[in-house]
């Protein structure tokens, strides 16, 4: 098996962390017009409740999932309800949610910081990455997690907005919210439930960070700009672009070890999106928009 071989496929699977991150980021974007960076601490404060329960409390697998993914999800929507709803309703703008947003990224990081102290940590992973192999092909069962969750977390998405009623919803706000609220749609309740799954579905590309590598505070943040770059890169509101987008930049990053020294694979990133985004502006599969002439 060549490196480049298995370089790839550990690009695919730590790409997975960020393909769920990216999809269900782009979810919300998507149907609540709202770029919420704050996104960063409701999968890194899962990954951290995760490392506290299996840890400290040593509860089984079975039950820290769930109760992470109901954190998730009360935090998302505590951030809807309690910030960005209150700053629409008196008339602010994007902008300033986008600020407030920020400011809540800052502040969790800091008493993230402050309840865990700022030293990495990491989720115990017991058997998960114990190596298997085929051949000369080395992969472990995190690996295998991984990519099923990411598969899941697409799935889930797609059957949900297409085969469930509450879905349909939230399709027809995300495509046009004045003329839902001609109809008759509660928008503020569908707004809500986006951020509900949304948050929930992100939960697993915590753990799944936690148990590949250490965490800290404010990793998130970078892991976030990375997985809202493959948003814009797939195309806004295109979750099969956001998967695909996802995987292919951890796909290049992987593969780039072989050429690159690892300090680069920031600058990397950012120079690839910045490529893709002057050629095709929406993104590989998004929707063309009216433009400024």
């Amino acid at each position: 098996m060549t490196l480049f071989t298995q370089l790839a496929f550990n690009g695919v699977s730590t790409g997975c962390s960020l393909a769920i991150i990216a999809m269900s980021f782009g979810l919300i974007y998507k149907t609540t017009g709202t770029f919420h960076v704050a996104h960063s601490i409701v999968f890194i404060s899962s990954a951290y409740l995760a490392y506290f329960l299996f840890q400290s409390i040593h509860w089984p697998v079975y039950i820290i999932v769930p109760l992470c993914a109901i954190w998730a999800a009360l935090l998302g929507m505590g951030i809807y309800y309690f910030l960005y709803k209150p700053i629409y309703k008196q008339g602010g703008s994007v902008l300033v949610v986008f600020i407030t947003s920020l400011a809540v990224t800052i502040i969790g990081e800091n008493l993230l910081s402050l309840i865990f102290n700022p030293d990495p940590k990491q989720i115990p992973q017991g058997v998960l990455t114990n190596p298997l192999q085929i051949g000369g092909f080395v992969f472990s069962y995190l690996d295998i997690i991984a990519i099923l969750c990411a598969l899941l977390v697409f799935g889930i998405i797609v059957f949900y907005l297409n085969r469930t009623p509450s879905g349909r919803l939230i399709k027809a706000v995300a495509s046009d919210p004045e003329l839902a609220i001609c109809k008759g749609i509660n928008t503020e309740k569908v707004y809500l439930t986006t951020y509900a799954i949304g948050s929930a579905l992100a939960m697993p590309a915590g753990i799944l960070i936690g148990l590949r590598s250490t965490i800290t505070p404010g990793m998130g943040s970078s892991i976030n700009l990375i997985a809202v770059m493959a948003v814009i890169f797939g195309g806004i509101g295109n979750v099969r672009g956001a998967l695909f987008a996802a995987l292919i930049l951890s796909l290049i990053r992987n593969i780039s070890l072989i050429f690159l020294d690892a300090s680069w694979l920031s600058t990397l990133t950012y120079g690839i999106f910045l490529i893709v985004i002057m050629i095709w502006p929406t993104g590989l599969f998004g929707e063309k928009q009216n433009t400024r002439s």
